[in-house]
């Protein structure tokens, strides 16, 4: 390498150049050359391979019927392929069967191949279905099958010779190749590479020796390229040029020096000039100044930070502190001014910074008056030097105070409003409780003629619609409050949508409209989300849409929009062939109180919150809700909502209607009565109403009851009787639901105390149902909640909690909500 690092520039170009493209080409002709060798061989393979196994479906024949004459006849075929040397069948048991030698092959293969052509020959186990080179020939031996039986073997020899002529002339051909390659490369470097590469560095060498050489900077290197040579070159020249121009400007700066030194003195006396005129502008700046700082309506003081002395007050200062200007400046500003003692400067003592704070100021009368302050350390005259600046804030704390008192009147109104709607969910539940009860009972009834269970169902159905709108009322009153959360837990959405169908397959039945429900495979069965609040969205959707649709179809949708993280955002969309909206109503149909037709003659009912609730719940799930409609064919609701995926695979049969296993026994006929009849129930009600309809209930489940008017009479019966069961009313006079439940639980845990251990269970008996109202139950000590009205289903399902189910299946029915409530 040393010696090729000093030679000239243009031998070394050469030299790589040609060394480059020699190893270059000789490794890719090898590589050729090896591939076609290996080729060849694999192809020689293929063809006698297929010419084996023709020959050899030709010879099931003959091997099966013993005609030796037949399978030398087929063997003799071979004699087209000239390279095939010979060919020999052998019978199963491995003895020569019949066989083929080649024109150019006489003796050759009992001499070479060692084959005996007696009858009791055994062919070699390794001989059967296999292929080997040997020397410059190929040897492959396959079997002869019929179905599963294998009849023979057929044993043939190649010669290699026309394989390895071909190699011969591949190789012949490379060589020849290789050597005008080298040869092309070689003048190509002569001519190409010298004229582009080597000459301009030789030219770039020899400039360069001669300006060290004369040191005559005006010389440059001709030649324009836009290669790395071209930018040397220019690089070069440019350098050139800089080292003139540094010459040309010395001299320049020596002819200049001269006239700088004049011009100095110059400007010296212009100088002396401009300070005079200086001074005069620095009197009428501070006469400015001074005139600024009286006409503004800040206060503004100037105190020593040494001594705390006051050593200026503008007009506005004087003002606010009610002292003259001649009492303020001199004086100690902690004394006049500010609060705080001698020794607690709340900024030499206390290191406090004052920046648009607000503080306290004293006047001259003694009062103290609120103001925004800032405070600076600047120098002045050469001492430092506290800038205060402050201005009155009475009247923005005025403002202040009046807008507080605004704000706690609106949150006082507020809650007025929530205890209103509260109130007035217990009083309106309570009626319904009992009409709902009554009308659900009787429907039980025997011996009603199909018209008298025509109007129950008629007054049940609107008494459901009465309770809908009432919950409506009451969401949107939390959603307002900002009361509304989203509960993350188990949903089974296989389960859900299969509950919606079925809860409108019976209204879309009698208006012989189709109904359909359609989910992509794709999304899995079990999320992470809050099913009832979900359900509650899909619901409101479908009642729209039942409502709204006389003929068509009803269909839902479910598609898997995207997947991030842990979380799935999920597409849902409601499909009708209704009446349509009116596109100027598209754009406020999910507005509070907002309905298509606001009329009085409206054909179709409802508060207008529905959507405006559901619109709410889907944007606290994290998605969005809109609407495509077209007035008379049908409309197109869809939203968004993003669930947690679940982190381990669920069972999703395991987790199908598991609400059912506290209500797997129908209550309208429930399989044996006396199985409450052995428990004792205490009923705690104050409304005649409700007495009598929880009474009735109880009595026709076969329940054992007694009745307590409130909770100090519940005390008493529990102080004297033992009961299984408690349904307490949380609402009564002189002691409450709440009250009487602590007092229980104090009961037993004295007794507990005293060796007498028992818990009954209370479930509490409520027309109060939002948010909180179930998590306050559950604190007051209350091991359930039944939300009035209940139905028959909803009270079997609490005894039969609470009565017979074992403790494992306790565990398992309280963590599931009710189904069909709405507990808002």
């Amino acid at each position: 390498m040393r010696r090729l690092q000093d030679i000239p520039i243009r031998r070394k170009l050469t030299v790589i150049i040609m060394m480059a493209s020699w190893v270059t080409i000789f490794f890719s002709i090898a590589l050729f050359l090896g591939h076609e060798f290996y080729s060849g061989r694999q192809n020689l393979i293929k063809k006698i391979d297929t010419l084996a196994k023709v020959a050899g479906y030709n010879l099931v024949a003959p091997l099966t019927f013993g005609d030796r004459q037949s399978a030398e006849e087929i063997l003799k075929a071979l004699k087209t392929e000239h390279h095939i040397l010979s060919a020999c069948l052998f019978s199963a048991n491995g003895s020569l069967f019949a066989k083929y030698v080649g024109t150019g092959a006489t003796g050759f293969s009992a001499k070479n191949h060692a084959l005996n052509p007696h009858a009791h020959y055994k062919i070699p186990p390794v001989m059967t279905n296999s292929e080997f080179f040997s020397g410059k020939r190929l040897e492959l031996a396959r079997n002869i099958m019929s179905g599963n039986d294998r009849l023979g073997t057929l044993y043939i020899i190649s010669d290699l010779k026309e394989l390895y002529e071909w190699l011969y002339w591949y190789l012949a051909t490379a060589a020849l190749v290789l050597i005008v390659t080298v040869l092309i490369a070689y003048l190509l470097s002569q001519k190409l590479l010298q004229k582009y590469v080597g000459d301009p560095i030789l030219e770039l060498a020899s400039s360069m020796q001669e300006v060290s050489e004369k040191k005559d900077y005006s010389l440059r290197v001709s030649g324009q390229r836009g290669d790395e040579l071209g930018t040397l070159m220019t690089g070069f020249n440019n350098m050139l040029s800089e080292i003139s121009l540094r010459d040309e400007q010395l001299r320049k700066n020596q002819e200049e020096l001269e006239d700088r030194i004049r011009e100095r003195t110059d400007e010296l006396v212009r100088t002396n000039k401009m300070l005079s005129r200086a001074g005069r502008i620095a009197r009428e700046n501070e006469l400015r100044q001074g005139i600024i700082l009286q006409s503004i309506l800040t206060g503004i003081l100037m105190v020593d930070a040494g001594t705390h002395e006051i050593i200026y007050a503008n007009d506005i200062a004087c003002k606010l502190t009610g002292a003259s200007k001649d009492k303020l400046v001199g004086s100690v500003c902690h004394r006049n001014i500010c609060p705080a003692e001698a020794g607690r400067c709340p900024i030499t003592d206390l290191g406090q910074t004052i920046d648009h704070s607000e503080r306290i100021m004293l006047t001259a009368d003694g009062s103290r008056i609120p103001i925004i302050k800032n405070v600076i350390k600047i120098n002045f005259q050469g001492r430092d030097v506290f800038l205060e600046s402050f201005i009155d804030i009475r009247d923005r704390k005025r403002a202040e105070r009046e807008l507080l008192a605004a704000k706690e009147a609106a949150e006082a109104a507020s809650l007025a409003k929530s205890q209103f709607l509260a109130n007035m969910s217990h009083e309106i539940r309570t009626p319904m409780n009992g009409i709902l009860g009554f009308l659900e009972l009787l429907q039980k009834e025997d011996g009603l003629t199909d018209r008298q269970h025509q109007y129950i169902d008629t007054a049940l159905a609107s008494g459901e619609t009465l309770l809908h709108l009432i919950n409506d009322i009451l969401d949107f009153s939390k959603i307002e409050a900002g009361k509304m959360e989203i509960a993350v837990a188990e949903l089974n959405l296989v389960d859900l949508l299969e509950e919606l169908v079925e809860f409108f397959f019976e209204q879309t039945r009698r208006k012989g409209i189709k109904l359909s429900c359609h989910m992509e495979p794709e999304i899995p069965a079990v999320l992470r989300g809050d099913s009832m609040r979900l359900r509650q969205v899909l619901v409101n959707l479908m009642g729209n849409a039942v409502k709204f649709t006389e003929t068509g179809e009803i269909s839902v949708h479910v598609f898997l929009e995207e997947e991030v993280g842990q979380t799935t955002l999920l597409k849902f969309e409601v499909r009708d062939t209704g009446i349509g909206i009116v596109p100027e109503a598209l754009s406020r149909i999910f507005h509070a109180f907002a309905q298509e037709d606001g009329s009085t003659t409206r054909r179709y009912g409802g508060t207008g919150l529905g959507l405006a609730i559901a619109s709410q719940l889907v944007s606290m799930m994290g998605g969005t809700i809109g609407v495509e409609s077209t007035l008379g064919k049908g409309s197109l609701f869809h939203f968004t909502a993003r669930l947690e995926k679940q982190d381990q695979s669920v069972d999703v049969a395991e987790l199908r209607s598991p609400s059912l296993a506290a209500t797997a026994q129908s209550p309208d006929k429930p399989a044996n009565k006396e199985s409450f009849s052995a428990f004792r129930i205490l009923l705690v009600e104050d409304n005649p109403v409700n007495q009598t309809l929880s009474q009735a209930m109880l009595e026709y489940f076969g329940c054992c009851a007694d009745l307590a008017d409130d909770g100090l009479d519940a005390l008493e019966r529990v102080a004297a009787e033992r009961y299984d069961l408690i349904l307490m009313d949380c609402q009564m006079p002189r002691m409450d639901g709440y009250k009487a439940t602590a007092a229980i639980r104090k009961q037993e845990a004295d007794n507990g105390a005293n060796g007498v251990s028992q818990h009954v269970p209370i479930v509490a008996l409520t027309a109060h149902a939002l948010e909180g109202d179930r998590e306050s139950c559950l604190a007051a000590g209350m091991d359930d909640y039944l939300s009035k009205p209940f139905k028959a289903e909803e009270l079997y399902a609490i005894l039969s909690r609470w009565l017979i189910s074992s403790p494992e299946e306790k565990i398992e029915i309280e963590s599931i909500a009710l189904p069909g409530k709405n507990p808002a």
